[in-house]
């Protein structure tokens, strides 16, 4: 679907590519639409395509961003979960040495 503002989505960019348009018999080549250097396939757009360079730096900061977030949640969830098992072990023994003081 086009936006409002007559731009594609770059979804819309890897799939409907020129090398799959070409190939329907949409189009007359397979070339890059925007860069026009190269055969264009999804993975020219994700990886090469230069004029999508800026749309493919900020989904891959979004990437390195989740899975750092990801990263940092589960170290914490271990740290957390350290922190119950010592409190937990602390609260046994506390309890242990008043069973003993008190007998």
């Amino acid at each position: 679907m086009v936006r409002s503002n007559g731009s594609l989505t770059y979804t819309q960019m890897l799939t409907m590519t020129p090398s799959y348009l070409h190939e329907i018999r949409k189009v007359q080549t397979s070339i890059c639409t925007y860069c026009r250097t190269a055969m264009d396939i999804g993975l020219h757009i994700m990886l090469h395509c230069s004029v999508w360079a800026e749309q493919r730096e900020k989904i891959l900061k979004m990437i390195e961003i989740r899975r750092n977030y990801e990263a940092v949640i589960g170290g914490l969830n271990k740290k957390l979960g350290d922190l119950r098992r010592i409190l937990r072990d602390r609260n046994e023994e506390k309890g242990e040495e008043r069973k003993r003081a008190s007998m």
